[in-house]
C-alpha cells in the first residue's frame, strides 16, 4: 500500500503498534514536532488520555463494543482491543489515509477479526446508531472543539455506556475567545478565578443539555484537563425522567459576592459557590460564567476501579496516568471551584506557603482540602474563599 507521504513509520504505544507518517517531516519553525501538520494525525502527547480510556473501558467487563469515531491512526481503539479486551471496535476517520493506516495496524497487531475500519464523517456514522443498540464505549476526539459532534455521540452510545468527548479549544472554553465560546457552547466564561475548571464544567454542561434534548441523562465518570486536552467521560442513561433530574446540576458562577455559601435557599446558590440562575437574585449582577455543570466531575467508584486497571497498563506514560487518576479520585468529592495559593498570597502581600502546609491547616480547621490536577499551586476545598485567603495569609512568608 502506497501513500503520498511516503512509507509510514511504526510507533509503539502500550501494547499496540501503529503506523504514522514520519514525524520528522512535520515540525514547526523551531524544529519541534507539529503533529497537526501531518496528513494523518497522531499526537504522542495524548498517550496519557489513551491510558485513561483503556482503563475506563476495562471497568465495563466483557462483551464491550467500541466506536472510535475520530480514530486517526487508530491507536485508542486498538489499545482498547488489545489491553481492555474490548470484543469489537469500529475505527472511523473521515481521512481515507488515516483509515488505511488503521487497517494496516489492525493487521499488524493480529486483531483484524475484531476491528471494523470505516471512513465516514463522524456525525454521519454516529447517527446510524439512532435506532440500533449503540456502542458500549464511544470516543470523539476532534482537532479543536467537540461541540458539533456531541449530540450524535450521545445517539451512538448504548444505554449505560460511556461516551468520551475531547475538546482541544481551551482558549475558547477558558473565555479567551468569548464569541467562539458563545457560538460553540452557548456559554460565557469571565470567571475571576479557576477558569480552567470552569471551562471543563462548561463542556460537561453542554453534554448534559444536549443529551437532555434526546431524552438521555449523562453523568460524569471522569473529567479532566491534561495539557491542551479537555476530556469529559460520561455515562449515558436513556431516560427522559433522569435527564430532567440531571438538569438540577446546571448552574452559573456568580459575578458578585452574594454566593449564598450556607445554601439556605434564601439567596442565589446551592452552598458550593454556584448560582441556580444566570443573574443574582439580590443585586441583579449577571453571572460571570455559565452554564456550568455543578456536580462532581467523576464517579469515585469508577475512578478507583480505573486506577486498579491502570496497574496492568503497559505504557511509558502509565505512571503519569495513575497519578492523574489518583488525584481525580481524591478531589472528586469537592465540587467548589479550585483556589490558587499564589493568587491568594499576592492578595495578602505574602510569599506563597507550601501546598502541604495549606492543605494541613485547612484540614485542621475541619474543611476538606485536596491537591488538584488543574494546577500544582491550587487547592480543591469546601472552605469559603475568605477562609482560604486568611489561611494562606497566615502561613505565607513576610
Amino acid at each position: 500500500m502506497s501513500f503520498v507521504f511516503g512509507s509510514p513509520t511504526e510507533v509503539v504505544e502500550g501494547n499496540a503498534t501503529v503506523y504514522t507518517p514520519d514525524p520528522r517531516l512535520y515540525t514547526d519553525p523551531r524544529g519541534r514536532p507539529a503533529p497537526w501538520l501531518s496528513p494523518v494525525f497522531y499526537n504522542p502527547q495524548g498517550a496519557v488520555t489513551r491510558d485513561v480510556s483503556v482503563a475506563l473501558a476495562s471497568t465495563l467487563g466483557g462483551g464491550v463494543r467500541m466506536l472510535d469515531a475520530m480514530a486517526g491512526v487508530g491507536v485508542r481503539g486498538l489499545r482498547c482491543v488489545l489491553e481492555a479486551h474490548v470484543s469489537h471496535a469500529t475505527l472511523n476517520d473521515v481521512n481515507p489515509d488515516a483509515a488505511a493506516l488503521a487497517c494496516l495496524a489492525a493487521s499488524r497487531n493480529g486483531v483484524s477479526h475484531l476491528v471494523d475500519v470505516q471512513s465516514m464523517g463522524c456525525n454521519a456514522l454516529c447517527a446510524l446508531s439512532d435506532y440500533g443498540r449503540g456502542y458500549d464505549v464511544v470516543d470523539i476526539d476532534p482537532f479543536g472543539s467537540a461541540a458539533p459532534f456531541i449530540s450524535n455521540g450521545v445517539i451512538a452510545t448504548a444505554n449505560q455506556g460511556i461516551l468520551g468527548v475531547c475538546s482541544t479549544d481551551g482558549a475558547n472554553l477558558c473565555g479567551n475567545r468569548p464569541q467562539a465560546l458563545t457560538r460553540l457552547y452557548a456559554a460565557v466564561n469571565r470567571a475571576p478565578y479557576a477558569r480552567k475548571e470552569v471551562g471543563l464544567r462548561i463542556l460537561a454542561a453542554n453534554l448534559v443539555l444536549k443529551a437532555s434534548t434526546l431524552g438521555c441523562a449523562v453523568t460524569p465518570v471522569a473529567c479532566y484537563c491534561y495539557h491542551t486536552y479537555f476530556r469529559v467521560h460520561v455515562r449515558v442513561v436513556r431516560s427522559p425522567r433522569k435527564a430532567s433530574s440531571q438538569l438540577s446540576n446546571i448552574g452559573y458562577v456568580p459575578g458578585c459576592l452574594h454566593r449564598d455559601g450556607d445554601g439556605d435557599g434564601n439567596g442565589n446558590g446551592d452552598g458550593y459557590g454556584y448560582m441556580r440562575e444566570p443573574s443574582c437574585r439580590k443585586c441583579g449582577e449577571p453571572a460571570s460564567a455559565g452554564p456550568v455543570y455543578t456536580g462532581p466531575l467523576g464517579e469515585r467508584e469508577t475512578l478507583e476501579a480505573a486506577l486498579k486497571k491502570l496497574g496492568a497498563v503497559n505504557s511509558a506514560t502509565a505512571y503519569a496516568s495513575r497519578r492523574l487518576v489518583e488525584t481525580l479520585a481524591s478531589e472528586n468529592g469537592v465540587v467548589s471551584l479550585y483556589l490558587d495559593i499564589h493568587e491568594a498570597s499576592k492578595k495578602a502581600g505574602v510569599g506563597a506557603p507550601p501546598l502541604r502546609s495549606v492543605l494541613d491547616s485547612l484540614a485542621d480547621q475541619g474543611y476538606a482540602a485536596y491537591p488538584t490536577h488543574f494546577s500544582p499551586t491550587s487547592v480543591k476545598t469546601d472552605a469559603p474563599p475568605e477562609v482560604f485567603e486568611a489561611t494562606v495569609g497566615r502561613l505565607g512568608s513576610r
